[in-house]
């Protein structure tokens, strides 16, 4: 399952892990960008000019489920960053105003699929995926929250980096969505957190696996061959905006640093169970499987080439791609 294995002994590890940085855009100086003003440069500028005005109007209004209102939410984040690379400035301020008046509800409580806290396990649920173990993907069991806050993280990023105020007014919701997913190891310092008691009401990276390095997706349901991720770029994505939202803290970058350790342990860890290049080693799967360069989901106890809504390569291959951000080169 991971390949083979080398016994250290000793009563104490330390380990050290490669730190990446942390970009909010693409490089400026690559491709038909690093001749600026050619020809091919001035099309391709007039192309995404033309495209974010079509694009911006796509989703007047966004999905009332938490999966599926974060990838939009996402989406709309990555238009108004690229917008802001590219001088567009309706679009920009188009976007923005829509990323706060969507996300507004959801901060507010005042949505139809509004959050809420749940005292037993200690984490932030949808009230339709409390109420109905099928509801938002088996939310209320904590399936998939990284996937799904990830996205809600990038674009309240966003919103930080290019309205601060916005964020501060909701400060004391945006935090159970940072808690839920990125609760850290031990006391982290923030003017934004404040006197949060984020270790006292979550638990420590609820989805992240110390060991192995990367996350497992599945919540509180039972599986037979033990817990499972499917999305590993989701799960990249989500400690990805994780970064980009406590990279913005002023006064302390303690919790940017862990942020940074959960992405940079999801980036390794996935290249190694996730992807399969020709040249692997020393090799994790054995050659017939190893053929397939890619896995779908990788559980405990098992891998398979496949997902959990169909077995076509484009599936398996495609959901360990989106959302496509500029992590993604880090990743891919």
């Amino acid at each position: 399952m991971r390949g083979a294995v080398t016994g250290v002994v000793g009563s104490t590890w330390h380990m050290q892990e490669p730190i990446a940085d942390v970009p909010w855009d693409y490089p400026q100086d690559q491709g038909v960008f690093a001749t600026p003003y050619s020809r091919a440069y001035n099309a391709t500028i007039d192309f995404i000019s033309s495209a974010l005005d079509k694009d911006i109007d796509r989703f007047p209004a966004f999905a009332e489920d938490s999966y599926n209102f974060g990838k939009q939410f996402g989406r709309e984040a990555r238009l108004v960053l690229t917008a802001h690379r590219f001088n567009h400035t309706n679009v920009f301020a188009k976007g923005l105003a829509k990323l706060q008046s969507q996300i507004l509800s959801w901060l507010q409580g005042m949505n139809v699929d509004h959050f809420v806290y749940d005292t037993a396990y200690g984490g932030l649920i949808t009230v339709h995926g409390f109420r109905s173990d099928g509801e938002d993907y088996g939310n209320g069991n904590y399936n998939d929250h990284h996937f799904h806050y990830g996205y809600f993280l990038y674009g309240l990023a966003v919103i930080r980096r290019f309205n601060a105020s916005f964020a501060d007014e909701h400060q004391d919701a945006i935090v159970y969505l940072l808690s839920d997913i990125g609760a850290p190891l031990g006391n982290v310092s923030s003017s934004f957190l404040k006197n949060f008691p984020q270790r006292e009401l979550f638990p420590t990276a609820r989805h992240k696996d110390w060991f192995v390095g990367h996350s497992y997706a599945s919540g509180l349901f039972p599986q037979a061959n033990g817990k499972s991720q499917e999305s590993s770029s989701e799960a990249v994505n989500a400690y990805y905006a994780l970064a980009l939202f406590t990279s913005l803290d002023p006064d302390d970058s303690s919790y940017f640093e862990y942020a940074r350790l959960l992405l940079a342990m999801e980036i390794r860890s996935t290249q190694l169970y996730w992807h399969i290049p020709a040249a692997q080693s020393p090799p994790i799967y054995e050659p017939a499987f190893a053929a397939n360069k890619m896995v779908g989901v990788v559980s405990e106890m098992d891998v398979v080439y496949s997902t959990w809504f169909g077995d076509r390569p484009a599936f398996i291959h495609g959901i360990q791609v989106i959302p496509v951000t500029p992590i993604t080169a880090s990743l891919l």
